[in-house]
């Protein structure tokens, strides 16, 4: 029996835990820099 489920799942945790690192440090830039600044960034941000 191959544990692929559990590779899926670990997978996936890693990704959901990327996007919230991602989401704090943007906030964290937003926080340091102004605002016009911040969603300037988000808009040339390629996701």
């Amino acid at each position: 029996m191959s544990p692929m489920w559990w590779t899926s799942l670990l997978l996936m945790f890693l990704t959901s835990l990327l996007v919230m690192m991602t989401l704090i440090y943007f906030d964290m830039e937003s926080l340091k820099n102004n605002k016009m600044k911040f969603i300037k960034k988000m808009m040339t941000w390629k996701w």
